[in-house]
């Protein structure tokens, strides 16, 4: 498995499993057609330019690193936290809402029982 195809096709593949997606859902997501991602995970064709990047920010990596990946098969590294704020740009408004709310939350529950303790 060396083309760039067949790289792409691998990645689709790994990008829908990890979001759970079925092919229908990330042809919805990326505005395109089912088939058209049945044939990218065949290694029929690649996209263009715009799709690949929204496939690297899906992933949660740099265009030039994905670029780099179809070219190489070499992975980037990857750093969790810069994947947590890629994910976060991707997201619409609300759900960014919900994360701060949640992240809020998880604060004070752990301030709060940081201070229980210490009172003891």
């Amino acid at each position: 498995m060396n083309t760039k195809t067949q790289r792409l096709a691998t990645f689709v593949i790994e990008l829908r499993a990890e979001l759970g997606l079925n092919q229908e859902q990330l042809a919805q997501k990326l505005g395109i057609s089912r088939p058209t991602v049945s044939r990218w995970e065949a290694a029929d064709c690649m996209p263009g330019k715009p799709k690949l990047k929204q496939l690297a920010q899906l992933r949660g990596w740099e265009e030039e690193h994905f670029q780099a990946y179809l070219n190489t098969g070499q992975k980037p590294t990857e750093d969790p936290l810069e994947n947590i704020l890629s994910k976060l740009r991707s997201l619409p408004a609300a759900s960014v809402v919900r994360v701060i709310q949640e992240g809020a939350r998880v604060l004070a529950l752990t301030h709060n029982s940081h201070s229980d303790s210490g009172a003891a």
